[in-house]
């Protein structure tokens, strides 16, 4: 096993001064905490995510998880022993306007078995370091210098002896939908070495993924859970301060960290900003090396080469390579040459009656495969394709039929793009699993009909490669039972994805597409639109049925039940009045935006947005609750309740605070939140308003219930709160 010094730090021992908020030059933006050391909070600049712009041809940003070292500071990493390779790079930086310099001494104990001298070095750029190294007990890293800080990038101290494990290489094409593949019947040849790969491969013939654009269809896959159960939602690009606390929960681990743990080096090389957390719209997944590269066009071949140069620098390590293709993606503009070669070698009746835009997706498609073509060829040169899991797929689809356009269909997308709907051509992508081949000679299986969902690649590809998970916090089913045995198949019947303000259920019966308040600008109820296809009858998701069949309707709204996410809720007490007869009017705004307002009764909408609902209430001999769950896990509201046509105050959370007639709450959540009803809330004269917290659980820590009892306490001191 490798011991990855990044993720020792927390054990280690420091010697140095402790760097202000100038270890980084004021202007050096792309970094971030290291999200995964398990430092505290004061200690969290020790281990950043660094990015150093390496090419302004390709717009190239290389990102490590590092090491940081203030000016002459020291890192003791205790209880290491024997002979390892010492591996990694090192970048410097300064907030001087000179060139930086130091020296970087590295002792066993008290023996120094090595040194670099670094002069004049240019700052934001990485050099490589590698070189066998004796430890008998303690591994000291001294850094030397006035000017300067030390990044040292991904430093891995590797057993020179260590058994190999199967690297696995997880390829996602973009916006590649499972019909234009020639192993699934497509007769124009855009994809021969994919075709080729197939035929060595565990095809899925049936994928889906579980969001119909890049990001949280990513996330999903590679957490095997649904975005917007892990706090980042499915609408915007932004990532909010809120959502990376939730995120970053230590509970939640990904298919990146678990290889790690493991001994596994894990790189990504891509054009995804959406996998680099100081871009502000992505996250930080814990890889060791990050390849962004930005440059449209270029990109492609640019992604192959540095594939192949990576596969070569470390065929002695065990190592997960993701690529991320963003070709095809609008604009497309594949090579002249692509063009007019599939032009040539496809049927001709069937290549001239194609749009012109959908020609060049399919020649982005092709040149996608030939740059892929390249790197199997080279990965077999060097010995490394047969001891790989190869891994092919996409994270979206793309919508290409004129009946699915919005400007033809209300409840459509836009064509030639993606992001906008939930038909199948968004959602039904290729899915390989090229085997090592020795796993490949006991499979019993080579093929899967069945609906599956991209939720399944990491445990399946965890449990082949033998690999332990925490089978309980990963929602996607293990086909690998399955693959190798025949046996225990996981069948999903129900495969939910996401699309922004919207969410759809797939089962081999129907299809049902729920969209939130807001999806449409207009702010009448009847916006809230529903969509039903019956498979049975209209395949291809032609005719919406939703008013038409209402048994099916209510068979599929009870699926989506029973599947959709878990989401916050706030709930709003009605209690019946005194003086009968009475009536509630009130509107509410949600910063959180509205997922949906639970049926009642007693309750009736006059208006239903984004954010905002206006309601009647008419308590019966009952308690008459208003129960609302929002997209966002966030607290603040505004809110107005009239009864009889006089304005009136309400109590807040879970200590029933009183309210004047107010309408802006910008609530803390230790005391606007409860888990369960507030005691009292129930049997409350007054209207209660409180947020369950249900899918944020932001009172769930030992330190917020204390806290919450010490606030219950002061405030009963104070005489705001009475038995």
């Amino acid at each position: 096993m490798s011991v990855d010094l990044s993720r020792e730090l927390n054990s280690s021992e420091f010697t140095g001064e402790i760097p202000d908020e100038k270890i980084f030059p004021p202007d050096f933006w792309k970094k971030n905490p290291g999200r995964y050391s398990n430092l505290n909070q004061g200690e969290k600049w020790k281990n950043s995510q660094v990015t150093f712009k390496t090419s302004e041809e390709f717009l190239l940003n290389h990102s490590l998880d590092s090491v940081v070292f203030s000016k002459n500071s020291i890192y003791k990493f205790q209880n290491l022993h024997g002979d390892f390779l010492f591996s990694g790079k090192f970048g410097i930086l300064s907030n001087e306007n000179i060139r930086s310099s130091g020296i970087l001494k590295i002792y066993s104990d008290d023996k120094i078995i090595g040194e670099f001298q670094i002069d004049s070095m240019k700052s934001e750029t990485w050099k490589e370091f590698s070189f066998p190294i004796k430890i008998l007990n303690r591994l000291q890293l001294e850094w030397i210098s006035e000017n300067s800080s030390l990044i040292l990038g991904a430093p891995i101290l590797s057993k020179i002896a260590s058994k190999k494990k199967y690297n696995i290489l997880f390829i996602v094409i973009d916006a590649v939908r499972k019909d234009a593949m020639g192993y699934s019947g497509f007769p124009i040849p855009v994809s021969p070495n994919l075709d080729k790969l197939s035929k060595e491969s565990v095809v899925f013939e049936n994928a889906f993924v579980n969001a119909n654009w890049t990001k949280p269809s990513m996330i999903s896959m590679l957490y095997s859970d649904y975005s917007s159960a892990l706090g980042l939602g499915n609408i915007g690009f932004q990532v909010e301060n809120y959502r990376k606390k939730i995120f970053y929960s230590p509970n939640k681990k990904n298919i990146v960290e678990v290889l790690r743990n493991n001994g596994y080096y894990t790189a990504a090389i891509m054009n995804n900003v959406f996998f680099l957390d100081y871009t502000g719209v992505g996250v930080d997944l814990g890889f060791h090396e990050i390849f962004q590269i930005g440059k449209e066009v270029k990109d492609t071949k640019k992604i192959i080469d540095e594939a192949i140069e990576f596969s070569e620098k470390n065929k002695n390590r065990n190592y997960f390579l993701h690529l991320n293709l963003n070709t095809p993606h609008t604009p497309y503009l594949p090579p002249k040459r692509i063009l007019e070669n599939l032009k040539e070698n496809s049927p001709s009746s069937q290549f001239s009656k194609l749009h012109e835009y959908e020609k060049k997706y399919l020649g982005e498609i092709r040149y996608a495969d030939e740059e892929l073509g390249r790197l199997f060829s080279y990965l077999k040169q060097i010995h490394q394709f047969d001891d790989s899991f190869i891994v092919v797929t996409s994270d979206h689809g793309e919508l290409l039929n004129e009946y699915h356009d919005s400007k033809n269909h209300s409840n459509g997308g836009v064509r030639f793009g993606h992001g906008e709907s939930l038909f199948d051509e968004e959602l039904n992508v290729p899915y390989l699993i090229k085997l090592p081949k020795d796993i490949q000679s006991i499979a019993k299986v080579k093929q899967i009909p069945d609906q599956v969902s991209l939720l399944s690649f990491a445990p399946t590809v965890l449990s082949l490669a033998k690999i332990h998970y925490d089978k309980e916090k990963w929602k996607g089913k293990d086909y690998s039972e399955f693959i190798l045995y025949e046996k225990d198949f996981p069948k999903e019947e129900v495969i939910l994805s996401e699309g922004r303000l919207s969410e759809a259920i797939r089962t081999n019966q129907f299809k049902y597409v729920r969209r939130y308040p807001g999806y449409y600008s207009n702010k009448k109820i009847s916006s809230h639109i529903e969509q039903l296809y019956d498979f049975t009858k209209d395949p291809n998701e032609k005719t919406n049925i939703a008013e038409e069949n209402i048994e099916l309707l209510k068979k599929a709204r009870s699926f989506m039940d029973s599947f959709s996410i878990k989401r916050n809720q706030y709930r709003i007490h009605f209690p019946v009045c005194s003086d009968s007869p009475c009536q509630y009017f009130g509107e509410i705004s949600l910063k959180g935006s509205i997922y949906r307002v639970l049926e009642n009764p007693n309750i009736q909408l006059q208006e239903l947005s984004k954010k905002h609902v206006s309601f009647s209430v008419q308590p019966s001999t009952n308690i008459s609750e208003l129960i609302i769950e929002t997209v966002n896990p966030e607290f603040e509201f505004s809110l107005n309740i009239n009864r009889n046509n006089q304005k009136i105050g309400y109590r807040i959370g879970r200590f029933g605070l009183s309210k004047g007639i107010d309408t802006e709450q910008k609530e803390h959540s230790i005391l606007f939140t409860s888990e369960r009803p507030p005691y009292g809330y129930e049997s409350s004269k007054d209207v209660w308003i409180y947020n369950d917290s249900q899918f944020s659980k932001v009172n769930s820590s030992k330190e917020e219930v204390g806290m919450g009892e010490e606030v219950r306490s002061i405030l009963k001191s104070w005489g705001y709160i009475h038995e």
